[in-house]
Order: structure tokens, then C-alpha cells, then sequence
């Protein structure tokens, strides 16, 4: 039976003929995103009793009623509890997946995780184990994605995304990973999220950012390793220029904001007067001059300003900067959505057991021998993309495979079908839509969510996810993007921690 709503739950759902009005509200409940109790339904303009084993049938609700749903005010210090729950709860979810979907994508190493893994050196890491491969790739993506996170303000999912990370990285050998500079650069990322949220006037960052202190100190330990005492490993690297001044710029101004709450003037003077050195340094070879001049090249704004920090103000090496970086961008975004595009194509027909995609190549090959597309697909995929024993499986019981082949059909076929309804019933309910119920935009927000969703809905999220993180990981492939700090507000954090400093004594 198909329910109509109105109010705190709008647009319609399905129950089971001989639903109760118990059932009923469990479904409101979990549209909402609250307990049922808080809500309260009327059907004909009476109130639904409040006996869950009643059932709607004898209460004369049918799929002409139009029910309409409110929710009973509560103290606010309970309601603000009860948000910050269900906040963090999302929040705990949305980590679980991204940090499934980061694992998903580590472990198909021909299909989606294309990273070369490089040491500072700019040597490739031969011998690297299959589990030590998929942690680092693990640990890089998911660095990755929180660094968008970061610059997008969502410091405390950044923090969670960080985490992750650090723990993918530990996983893998020591041996591997202690001389590259990646792990120190995601625990100083991780402090600076700290850090944003404290300055933000978050409380519970208070602490969290003293406790930071363990994990500046080991950044400090691993740049020196991976960039040399004095960054000689790193100017053989990047010839000589400085990319690497602003992540310095951004720990000093973090050890000095620690030494400050450790109360330690000296110390903290001292840490910030050279983060505000290399700050300068930093500003300084970006001349008015030289952005001019890059500009009557066609490069200006960000990208004149970050090829010019990493250059060292030298505008010919600068213009080359840009230009080498934006043919590999540009190779990268066609080739990005090349495998965007197979993707697609390949998941028409589902995953394997090991959650690999139909190898499409190996499709065509099979078609050109005179194969149905989707039969060939369901045995490729039964057989992990094992094209002789997928052409076994078709020889010696084709009629399995043409029934699971028939089936996957129809699956896509009711998919599709259902994702169509629900585009057609949201737009119906939104021209429906009577405001019968003066209910919060919470309240509306949540009815979007369907209440029929199922595994395979669960699996276009998962897949959702993995694109993301691709996406993420595809950004991997500027080794230069991780040096890419503006020091603009770090430049106004230290000037307003300088300025809290008493004066030295004379």
C-alpha cells in the first residue's frame, strides 16, 4: 500500500498491506531521522493510536488517505543534544565509506589505482609488496581526498579523513615510507585541521590541538629524514627551487602557537619569527614585475603565483612551470575521463566476487568472435575477466550463463525503472506540495530519502564514493601539489600570535 504525506514527511512510500500503525512509525522515523516518539501522525484529522499492534486497515487508512505527519517540540538542550548525535553519526558513516571505498580502490591495481610510487629521490619503489602497494595507495588517496576537504572548510571530516590516512600509511613498512616526505605532510595537514578548528572557537579542539604536539614532533623527525637536515635531498630533486617553504612556514607557525599554550614565550617567539622569515621569502619572489610578465603570457592569478613561489621568482622557469603542468593536467583530465567513461559502460553489468569491473576490452575481443555482449559480459564476470575461462564457462554451460546474463538484465532493467519513479514521484510531490505543516527545513530536507532503498542502492553509493576518491587520487599525479601553500593565512595567524608575545627583555 502507497502512503501520501504531509508535513514533517512529505511525498509517498510504500507498507505492507497489513501494516500497523507500530510499522508505520518505525518507517516515519527512520524518513525523519528521529525517534518515533517524537513524531505524531493524524489521519482524517484524528490522531493514530498510540497501540503499535493496531493495524491501518481497521483505522480505515487506505491509499486515498492523506496522512500528515508533525513532530512534538522537545527542550532545546535535548534537541541540540539529539542533532550533535545524529551529526556525528553521519559523520562516523560517511568516514566508513569513504574509508571502504579508499580500500576498494587499492586493491584493483590494473582496473582503477593508477599511482606510480615514487621515492624523494624521484626513483620508482621496485619490490614494494602487494600489501605494502595497496596501504601506501590506500594512505595517498585517502591524503588526498582530506586535502579537499581542508580547502573546502570541512576541517573536522578532514581531521577523520586524516586519521585514515595516518592509519593505511602505518600499515605498510617502515622501511618504505620513513623517506618519503608523504606521511610528514599528512600529519602536519592533520594539524592544521586541528588547528583551523580551534581557531575557529571549536572547544573540544582546544585539547586536541595540545595533543598535536606528538604528531609535529614526528613530522619534524620525517621532513628531516625525506628533505635531507638542511633540504639538500630536496633541492636535488626540484633543482634548486623552494616549493617546500610553505609547509615549513606552516609548522614553525603550529610549534610556535604550542609553545604559546605551553607557555614558553622565548620559544614560541623564536618559532614564529621564522615561520614570519620564510613567509616573506615566499612573498618576495612574487614581484608585481614578474606576475606582469607572466600574465602577457596568458598565465595569471593562482598559477602565475604558485609557479613563481616554486620557481623562485625566475619567470622563464616559471612560464615552463605552468606549461609542463598543464599539458599533464590536460593528459590527465582525458585520460580521467576516458576510464570514467568505461566505467560506466562496465558497470552495466555488475561486479565480480572480487568487486573488479567487466574488462571491456576483453569484451569487444569476445565479441568480434560472435558473442552476445551481455552473455559475454555475465561469464567474463563470473570468471573475474579470465577470458579462456570465460569462453570454457560458455562452451560447457552456456545455459547458466545465459540465464545469469538474463537476470543482471533485469536487475539493471527494475534499477533504472525504480530510479525513474522516484525522479517522477519527487517532482510530483514538490508541485504537491500544500504546506499543511509549518515543519523545519530538517524536516524537509530528510524526505528526500527513500524509504524503499536497498543493496543495490547501497551499491551506487559505494560506487559514488570510489569516484570521488579517484577523483581525489587523480590529483596525485602533480608531485608538487602537496608543497601548494599560499601562506596567506598562516602569514595572519603568525602576525596576530607575534602580536601576543610580551617584548623581550632588553
Amino acid at each position: 500500500m502507497k502512503l501520501r504525506c504531509a508535513g514533517a514527511v512529505s511525498g509517498a512510500f510504500d507498507v505492507g498491506d497489513a501494516a500497523t500503525v507500530g510499522e508505520l512509525m518505525d518507517a516515519l522515523a527512520k524518513r525523519v531521522g528521529v525517534p518515533g516518539e517524537d513524531l505524531r501522525v493524524f489521519a482524517g484529522g484524528r490522531s493514530l493510536p498510540a497501540d503499535a499492534s493496531t493495524t491501518l486497515e481497521s483505522l480505515g487508512v487506505s491509499e486515498k488517505t492523506r496522512l500528515v505527519v508533525s513532530r512534538v517540540r522537545r527542550d532545546p538542550a535535548i534537541e541540540a543534544q539529539a542533532r550533535r548525535a545524529a551529526q556525528e553519526q553521519a559523520r562516523a558513516d560517511r568516514l566508513a565509506k569513504i574509508e571502504q571505498a579508499a580500500e576498494a580502490l587499492a586493491s584493483r591495481a590494473g582496473e582503477r589505482a593508477r599511482f606510480e610510487l615514487e621515492d624523494q629521490d624521484g626513483d620508482g619503489l621496485a619490490g614494494v609488496s602487494e600489501n605494502d602497494r595497496k596501504a601506501l595507495v590506500c594512505g595517498l588517496t585517502l591524503h588526498q581526498k582530506g586535502r579537499m576537504m581542508l580547502d573546502a572548510g570541512d576541517f573536522a571530516d578532514a581531521l577523520g579523513v586524516f586519521e585514515l590516512a595516518e592509519e593505511a600509511f602505518a600499515v605498510a613498512d617502515r622501511a618504505l615510507t620513513e623517506n618519503l616526505d608523504n606521511v610528514p605532510i599528512l600529519r602536519l595537514d592533520a594539524a592544521w585541521a586541528q588547528f583551523q578548528e580551534f581557531r575557529r572557537g571549536d572547544a573540544a579542539a582546544a585539547g586536541s590541538i595540545d595533543a598535536g604536539a606528538e604528531r609535529l614532533r614526528l613530522c619534524r623527525e620525517g621532513f628531516a629524514r625525506a628533505h635531507g637536515p638542511n633540504l639538500e635531498r630536496l633541492r636535488a630533486v626540484h633543482g634548486g627551487c623552494s616549493p617546500e617553504l610553505g609547509l615549513y612556514v606552516r609548522l614553525e607557525l603550529l610549534e610556535g602557537v604550542l609553545a604559546i599554550r605551553a607557555g614558553d614565550a622565548e620559544e614560541a617567539r623564536k618559532k614564529l619569527k621564522a615561520a614570519s622569515e620564510k613567509r616573506d621569502a615566499l612573498l618576495s619572489v612574487v614581484r608585481p614585475e614578474s606576475v606582469a610578465a607572466l600574465a602577457s603570457m596568458g598565465i595569471d592569478g593562482p598559477e602565475a603565483t604558485r609557479a613563481l613561489r616554486f620557481c623562485d621568482g625566475n619567470v622563464d622557469a616559471a612560464a615552463a612551470h605552468v606549461m609542463d603542468a598543464r599539458a599533464k593536467a590536460e593528459a590527465a583530465a582525458e585520460a580521467a575521463a576516458k576510464r570514467r567513461e568505461t566505467e560506466r559502460a562496465a558497470l552495466r553489468f555488475g561486479r565480480a566476487a572480487s568487486g573488479a569491473l567487466v574488462d571491456l576490452d576483453v569484451l569487444a575481443s569476445m565479441e568480434t568472435m560472435g558473442f552476445d555482449r551481455a552473455v559475454a559480459a555475465e561469464a567474463l564476470r563470473a570468471t573475474e575477466n579470465n577470458a579462456q575461462a570465460a569462453l570454457d564457462a560458455l562452451a560447457f554451460d552456456r545455459d547458466a550463463i545465459e540465464t545469469a546474463a538474463a537476470a543482471a538484465a533485469a536487475k539493471a532493467a527494475e534499477r533504472d525503472a525504480r530510479r525513474k519513479r522516484r525522479r517522477e514521484e519527487e517532482e510530483e510531490d514538490g508541485d504537491d506540495d500544500d504546506g499543511d505543516d509549518a515543519s523545519d527545513s530538517a524536516d524537509r530536507d530528510s524526505a528526500d530519502r527513500d524509504s524503499d532503498s536497498d543493496s543495490e542502492d547501497d551499491s551506487d553509493s559505494e560506487d559514488d564514493a570510489e569516484r570521488e576518491l579517484m577523483e581525489a587520487g587523480e590529483m596525485c599525479d602533480d608531485p608538487l601539489s602537496a608543497y601548494d601553500v599560499d601562506v596567506s593565512q598562516e602569514g595572519a595567524a603568525i602576525d596576530e600570535y607575534l602580536a601576543l608575545l610580551p617584548e623581550p627583555a632588553a
